[in-house]
């Protein structure tokens, strides 16, 4: 019998992409996967958590809690977080939670697969499994931010502003070739691009013509 894995995606719709990227890796495995369920009722729950205020860092950790009153009622057997949240605060919640059977962060969460079924995943770069309705789906152009807003964590995070570029393996142009169907669908930005650019007119224009390759 197949294991099954809940995945939960707080935050923002980048996190969004990053779950989707997960639970395409997941399947890829030969696990059974539900994302964002009403309740836990698979063996693992995977947490994408948020961190970037307080009012989100305190919904990841009561999520997180959630997770763990679920383990100890004999409704899950194991528990992995990863994104912003155990990206910034990864060495304190592994001493204030010890009943979370991973940590991963924002840029490591590929090795859950892979951890979890023993080999690693034959899952093209950025293809995912779509999560959001039919009309629409969120492409990741961008990581990170240059300003650094006294109540805003993402920069401590993610680093710095950095645009994903139009063509190559890491392009957004992959989006094209992956397993997933993008024609047909509204493609919504996850995030603004350009501030690592220096002529935004020129970006304005890259975007555009990306989204036509992607969705064409």
């Amino acid at each position: 019998m197949r294991k099954t894995i809940d995945v939960v995606t707080m935050g923002c719709s980048k996190n969004l992409v990053d779950s989707e990227r997960v639970i395409k890796m997941l399947q890829d495995c030969g696990f059974e996967v539900t994302h964002n369920a009403e309740a836990f009722t698979g063996d693992i729950a995977v947490i994408n958590t948020c961190g970037f205020i307080g009012d989100a860092k305190e919904e990841s950790i009561e999520m997180i809690l959630n997770a763990i009153s679920a383990k100890d009622d004999g409704k899950l057997k194991e528990i992995y977080v990863m994104g912003c949240l155990s990206e910034r605060y990864r060495d304190e919640l592994k001493t204030e939670m010890p009943e979370v059977d991973g940590w991963y962060g924002k840029f490591d969460w590929s090795g859950l697969a892979s951890g979890l079924a023993g080999r690693h995943p034959a899952t093209a770069v950025w293809d995912r499994q779509i999560t959001t309705p039919r009309h629409y789906s969120y492409i990741k152009i961008a990581e990170g931010c240059n300003r650094f807003c006294s109540f805003c964590a993402i920069p401590l995070i993610t680093g710095r502003f950095k645009s994903r570029p139009i063509a190559g393996s890491q392009g957004i142009q992959c989006h094209r070739s992956g397993s997933f169907e993008l024609r047909n669908r509204s493609l919504r930005l996850a995030q603004a691009r350009g501030a690592d650019r220096p002529h935004v007119a020129d970006q304005r224009r890259r975007v555009d013509q990306a989204s036509l390759c992607i969705s064409g």
